[in-house]
């Protein structure tokens, strides 16, 4: 689109003027509605943009021209060459505006340029026209206002520039007092040098303005030096000020009674001091410049006169507080330099004695007593022992009873806890060896370990306790994990041997409990014989319910015909290894000649033949059932031969009764 206008200017008031143009679009010369955008630029391509940017919405073009209002605000245009970037876009579109080329140049109307040179008429400008401070002393010839043109009292203090009126322009006697006004005379008005009295006079200053009628001020000039006095508004004095008292300044502030409550004196002692009174005129508060040796000091002092605070600049080379009690006895002391480099604190108790001593450095670190009543030490704390803090306290006698070491075995810290001996009974350490856990540890009354309970004997293990008897060796050891991450807890004899073994999970097998020997392959297994108080075998659950493929034991007899039983001896070398087997002769029966029977009732055990061969295991039940049910066979081969054995008895008895009757017969 292409569009060409011109500015017609609006009324006199206001910043709105009207523009007129014409809109070509592709076709020819626009028509309809359309939203316009107006900018102003100071350059015809490029430059930068003046005010913001006016919208009109819903402009009607016909036959290419369209009229509408602009306003860009005050202040645009004041001379400045400008033009004028246009955009457009179809009303209601909502499309980004197009901006049209080339930029309309801003031109003025041929009776705005005879503005700029036509004449003023007379009494066109008046001081209603003209605004305050807008003519300069630049803008005014010589002499061009004078006193006739300047009506009396128009001409304020904030009419004049500095230095408008100085001497050159004002008469000897033509001002008066009452032709000045408050505060027109200051230090800017006056020479650099104003004497008052004489080389032999005391000169006086008195400045008034008091309920009382006297002075507000008083300035004096003595041969000694100078003073000044002012007032408080009763008359009594507010502040004495010497220049020279005896060598140096002097100052005091009294309060409304007329009593000193500050006084400020440049030289006391070679050294400035300041002192706080209080009503009764009594210093409560001293600063005093050279109070102790070459360093400043300042003292505290409580209702009665006694000094409850001092502070002092320098204390055999550094700074020192005390805070002492209504007798003046300190009871907290802070040194700056108290042990060697470092700082100090004291606290005493009621009677002088020691309470508290911190130390800031000792030998590397710091450093905290605790006295108890009688003056012995009864905590001590240190913050660098060996790498690490420490805290130690002690009983009445100054022996140590709770040791906390920061930094004991493998970086860890350390709690060790003695009894009235001095003997360590309890010891606690965070890094019992490398990154394997904390451990306990407590002593018998000679030193003798009795229990100690690690936390990870070994990398990736459980908690250990291990129980010792009174030489100090295990008897009783409860592991929280024995390796294959169940719980085990052996029992140990005199000789160190396990005689008692419960795991909870041996090698992945189950819960195993070993009395006398290893549970390797067994729930429960005895070294030795076992007996109970009252006879009668293991119970066993034998409910029909939990059973299937119920049959009867048939051909019992004869299976318990191919059953060996033995009378035998144990090897030299098995008792070796067991040396509780007495050497007599034993009842069973052999392993391998009963697994030909009974296979599924032979395993192989823990233990082994000196080749590494595994010993085999017999559970003989088999027989007990086997011999019921091959009683159960005789019974009734018994119950089949008494039958047979009742009819020959009768056939018997028969034959007999024919034998005698033929007898007879005979």
């Amino acid at each position: 689109m292409l569009a060409a206008g011109n500015l017609v200017h609006a009324a006199p008031l206001g910043t709105i003027f009207t523009y007129q143009g014409e809109l070509y679009d592709s076709v020819g010369r626009a028509n309809g509605r359309y939203d316009l955008t107006f900018a102003l630029f100071n350059d015809p391509v490029v430059g930068a943009q003046i005010g913001t940017t006016w919208t009109n919405l819903n402009v009607a073009v016909s036959n290419g021209l369209f009229t509408t209002t602009v306003d860009f605000g005050s202040g645009i245009f004041d001379g400045t060459a400008y033009w004028l970037a246009i955009g457009v876009r179809s009303n209601g579109s909502g499309v980004v505006f197009s901006t049209l080329t080339p930029r309309q140049a801003v031109t003025p109307s041929p009776y705005a340029l005879y503005a700029t040179t036509a004449p003023i008429a007379d009494n066109a400008v008046t001081s209603a026209k003209i605004l305050d401070g807008t003519i300069a002393a630049a803008d005014l010839g010589p002499n061009s206002v004078n006193s006739t043109h300047i009506v009396n009292g128009q001409v304020l203090n904030a009419d004049l520039g500095a230095n408008a009126v100085d001497s050159s322009k004002v008469l000897d006697g033509s001002l008066v007092g009452a032709d000045l006004a408050n505060n027109t005379v200051t230090s800017a008005q006056l020479a650099d040098a104003v004497a008052l009295g004489g080389a032999a006079t005391v000169g006086q200053l008195d400045v008034y303005k008091t309920t009382a009628g006297g002075p507000a001020i008083s300035l004096f000039g003595t041969g000694t030096g100078g003073y000044q006095y002012l007032y408080q508004d009763d008359g009594q004095i507010g502040i004495y000020l010497d220049g020279d008292s005896g060598g140096g300044g002097l100052q005091y502030l009294y309060a409304a009674d007329g009593s000193v409550g500050v006084a400020l004196d440049g030289e006391s002692g070679g050294a400035g001091l300041i002192s706080i009174y209080n009503t009764n005129s009594s210093a409560r508060i001293l600063l005093d410049g050279a109070g102790s040796g070459s360093g400043g000091q300042i003292t505290v002092y409580a209702q009665d006169g006694s000094s409850t605070v001092q502070v002092f600049g320098e204390s055999s080379g550094a700074g020192l507080i005390n805070v002492n009690n209504n007798v003046s006895s300190p009871r907290v002391v802070i040194d700056g330099e108290g042990n060697g480099a470092g700082g100090q604190i004291n606290l005493y108790a009621g009677d002088g004695s020691n309470g508290i001593t911190l130390y800031g450095d000792s030998g590397g670190g710091g450093l905290e007593y605790l006295y108890s009543a009688d003056g012995s030490l009864g905590v001590y704390l240190d913050g660098d022992s060996g790498g690490g803090g420490l805290i130690s306290i002690l009983n009445t006698n100054g022996s140590s009873r709770i040791l906390l070491d920061g930094a004991s075995l493998n970086g860890g810290g350390e709690a060790s806890i003695y009894d009235s001996t001095g003997t360590e009974t309890i010891e606690l350490l965070g890094a019992a060896s490398g990154t394997f856990g904390g451990k306990i540890t407590t002593r018998q009354g000679d030193g003798t370990v009795a229990v100690e309970i690690i936390s990870e004997a070994y990398a990736g293990d459980g908690g250990l306790i291990s129980i010792k008897n009174a030489a100090g060796t295990e008897r009783l050891e409860l592991d929280g994990d024995d390796g294959d991450g169940a719980a085990a807890v052996r029992l140990h004899d005199t000789t160190g041997a396990t005689t008692i073994l419960l795991d909870a999970d041996y090698s992945g097998g189950g819960a195993r409990v070993g009395i006398g020997r290893t549970p390797s392959a067994n729930a429960l297994e005895v070294n030795g014989n076992a007996s109970k108080t009252t006879a009668g075998s293991w119970l066993a659950n034998s409910d029909g319910r939990i059973k299937t493929d119920v049959r009867p034991v048939t051909q019992a007899l004869a299976r318990l015909e191919q059953v060996q039983p033995v009378a035998f001896r144990y090897t030299a070398d098995y008792r070796a290894q067991h040396p509780e087997i007495e050497d007599h002769d034993y009842l069973n029966v052999v392993a391998q000649d009963f697994q030909k029977v009974f296979p599924d009732w032979v395993k192989s055990g823990g233990d082994t033949l000196p080749s590494g061969e595994k010993i085999l295991q017999v559970d003989t039940y088999p027989l007990t059932i086997y011999s019921a049910a091959a009683i159960q066979e005789l019974s009734q081969d018994l119950r089949k031969k008494q039958a047979e054995i009742d009819e020959l008895r009768q056939t018997v008895n028969e034959l007999k009764k024919l034998v005698n009757g033929l007898n007879r017969k005979l």
